[in-house]
């Protein structure tokens, strides 16, 4: 969808009017005096001459004109696992940290197409996907 505004700057929206009345009176200076047209041909140039005028002063006023364009993008999730084998140091009796990725895939399934889900896994780096291996070192800083 394309919105269209106009914004005149320093220079007043009523200026319109008067390119419109200018771009009138000169087709009227010109076509005023019967000549040797057609009443029809003559009233089809007046408008002609007025419209092209008018359009002509318009543009010397140097409207800005600016589109606005809507693209919808869904919000962006971001699902980050620990790797580290520190995590089976802190289990839980009642859940299996093995079963964590399925449980971050059960997350991203519930988020739906409304969601647009990255997942990664990170150790002393960043990897693509989830993992349910946690054999990382726990030691990210190299040893002094």
């Amino acid at each position: 969808m394309f919105l269209f505004s106009i914004t005149w700057g320093a220079v007043s929206g009523w200026w319109a009017l008067a390119c419109l009345a200018l771009g009138l009176l000169y087709a009227w200076l010109l076509y005023r005096q019967p000549v040797s047209l057609s009443n029809t041909f003559r009233y089809s140039l007046f408008a002609l001459r007025a419209v092209v005028i008018t359009i002509i002063a318009f543009l010397l006023l140097a409207p800005l004109l600016k589109s606005v364009t809507q693209q919808p993008q869904k919000p962006l999730v971001l699902i980050l696992q620990d790797n580290s084998e520190s995590l089976k140091l802190f289990q839980n009796p009642s859940y299996k940290i093995t079963s964590l990725p399925a449980d971050l895939d059960a997350v991203k399934t519930a988020l739906g197409d409304n969601y647009e889900v990255h997942e990664f896994n990170f150790d002393r780096t960043l990897h693509d996907g989830l993992s349910n291996k946690f054999k990382a070192n726990k030691q990210i800083y190299p040893p002094r």
